[in-house]
């Protein structure tokens, strides 16, 4: 259900006395692009429309939060991304919750980013797609930390926010509720390799709470404006079992469970200093949630990572297609994008640690419960030189390959059919490969599987600056392409881990 924010708009001003005004800094925004429109034709809308994406935002978050000390603080680079910056968000605004003491709602911090969707609606960052299509990437962020008395909000969630936003805007890569992320560290510390946060202090803290999960914001609602539609999804802290047990199983059962946690509530608010899981809360839960992931596997069925593989090239120029994917398929595609499929017999496959250490469930929560699993290459479907691998259980219906074609390629994909005798050989071989990021083992490693004369590489990719991330199915949804994504869901060091 969206909010409709199309009318009576106004910018607001600063009720807080605060000397960073909201409406003349967004005045001065949009002054400024329409003098880069007027010399370069770039931007087109009217100068009337150019903040409904920026009002509508600001709206929803005045109608819950109208006392005059909100926003407690509004964050915004010097010089925005769309300037030649490289921070992606042009604000961060925090409010300050009073909480609600009947409810568990304990009094918070609420960070609201703005910069994910079209704030302006002239094409400096995001094209219009349509009224009733997304807005830029369709959803902005938002995350709710515990508030200390009499304390300020601290500025390391706002550097958590932009490195998420870094994420989407570099890989094209969008989140979804119940994606789940891993961070590898505390929430608060800055990436290694990142450029944004090079003039922001570096946070270090001994918090448990290392990973975080996905849900759409319980109070702001989703919104309908004259530059498309977002929704205000809230990224919620959690320990490294739960994101263990939400990747392992899904991630909907985790938050179910978040939500009656004393330190969490109702509407999932972070405590960096929390210690104890919703493992330690209910000590029954951990056997029942590996009851219900031996029965019924991972929601997880997609992940963006650090992959790519290779063929003999003579196996695709030497050797006729198996027809063209419309043909191959019977489904309804595109003729401009419409590939030859190859039959090959023989292929490389190569995995960075974070992408490796997901094959053991993929064999285990996958493919022994009949359901494929797929890794994709950072930005791809986007940019289709980029590569994915699909495996496909012997059985599951809708793919190329089949027995008599166990492995074929087609434009970026490498799909492989994986019957029972893969399936154990797999097991056989990954198995060693669940703590493979944690553990001491020399690297390349290097796997044969004979079953498919495919051999299967984990080392270490040439440096790069954009982080893995995986992506997921979440329930019944495979969730991974949108704008091209795909979080598990999700941004990290090795491998941001959304599933959705």
């Amino acid at each position: 259900m969206y909010l409709n924010m199309a009318e009576s708009y106004a910018c607001p001003t600063n009720d807080s006395g605060s000397s960073h005004s909201d409406s003349d800094q967004v005045n001065q925004d949009q002054n400024n692009g329409m003098q880069e429109a007027e010399g370069t034709n770039q931007f087109s809308h009217s100068f009337d429309d150019i903040h409904y994406g920026f009002d509508a935002i600001d709206r929803a978050c005045r109608n819950l939060y109208p006392e005059p000390h909100n926003p407690a603080m509004i964050s915004s680079p010097a010089i925005k991304m769309w300037e030649g910056g490289v921070y992606p968000l042009d604000y961060v605004k925090v409010f300050l919750h009073a909480g609600q003491v009947g409810l568990s709602v304990p009094p918070h911090w609420h960070f609201v980013t703005y910069g994910l969707t079209d704030l302006y609606g002239d094409g400096r960052v995001h094209q219009f797609t349509g009224r009733h299509e997304d807005s830029g990437y369709g959803f902005e962020l938002t995350f709710r930390l515990l508030a200390g008395e009499g304390s300020e909000p601290p500025e390391w969630p706002i550097t958590l926010l932009n490195n998420l936003a870094r994420y989407v805007f570099n890989t094209g890569v969008g989140f979804r509720e119940f994606d789940h992320i891993p961070w590898h560290g505390p929430l608060d510390r800055e990436l290694p390799g990142g450029d944004i946060n090079k003039s922001l202090p570096v946070y270090r803290c001994q918090s448990e709470v290392n990973a975080m999960l996905v849900v759409e914001d319980p109070e702001l609602p989703c919104l309908d404006t004259p530059h498309g539609q977002l929704t205000f999804l809230q990224v919620v802290g959690i320990t490294d079992m739960e994101f263990l047990y939400a990747r392992s199983w899904k991630s909907r059962a985790v938050v179910d469970k978040l939500l009656d946690h004393p330190q969490v509530g109702p509407l999932l608010v972070t405590d960096a200093d929390r210690k104890l899981s919703i493992f330690d809360v209910d000590l029954g839960l951990l056997a029942d949630f590996h009851d219900k992931m031996e029965e019924e596997g991972t929601n997880l069925g997609r992940v963006t990572a650090h992959v790519r593989w290779s063929v003999p090239e003579h196996l695709l120029n030497d050797r006729e297609p198996l027809g063209l994917l419309k043909d191959t398929l019977g489904c309804e595609v595109s003729d401009d994008h419409n590939p030859p499929v190859y039959r090959v017999d023989t292929a490389t496959a190569y995995f960075e640690p974070g992408a490796a250490e997901l094959l053991p469930l993929m064999v285990k929560g996958r493919l022994r419960h009949g359901s494929s699993f797929t890794l994709a290459s950072v930005g791809c479907p986007r940019n289709v030189n980029l590569q994915a691998i699909q495996f496909v259980p012997e059985g599951e219906d809708g793919h190329l390959v089949n027995r008599g074609n166990p492995m074929v390629v087609v434009g970026g994909l490498l799909q492989i059919m994986c019957t029972e005798d893969t399936i154990r050989e797999m097991s056989h071989h990954f198995s060693s490969l669940e703590l493979i990021t944690k553990s001491k083992e020399r690297l390349p490693l290097e796997y044969v599987l004979s079953q498919l004369q495919l051999t299967v590489h984990v080392m270490m990719f040439p440096a790069r600056h954009t982080p893995l991330v995986s992506a997921g199915v979440s329930d019944d949804t495979v969730q991974v392409a949108r704008h091209t994504p795909l979080v598990s869901a999700g941004v990290s060091d090795d491998t941001v881990q959304v599933a959705r």
